[in-house]
């Protein structure tokens, strides 16, 4: 019994541990380009060339829908497959 309760006991603490990290935002800010984004953005305002830059925050809008539905198709998906009782599905990625 002792030996359950200090594997759970170690498993709280390495959970809580990461959390920080799962939970920080920087982590979003890798997912949704925000970084590149203001990267190039920063170049092409500081060579004048507005325009561009104003291409970039478009271009990046973009994959971030995409990427957004892409994501939304896979929840949609797993979904459907754990309600018709697919395991296979849910397995393949």
């Amino acid at each position: 019994m002792h030996i359950k309760s200090t594997l759970a006991t170690a498993l709280l603490a390495a959970t809580l541990i990461n959390l920080d990290q799962w939970l920080h935002p920087d982590a979003a800010h890798a997912v949704f380009f925000q970084v590149a984004e203001a990267w190039l953005t920063g170049i092409f305002t500081t060579t004048g060339n507005a325009a561009a830059a104003t291409g970039v925050t478009l271009t990046i809008n973009i994959i971030r829908a995409i990427l957004l539905i892409w994501i939304a198709l896979g929840i949609v998906r797993t979904v459907q497959a754990a309600r018709n009782d697919e395991d296979d599905t849910l397995l393949q990625v």
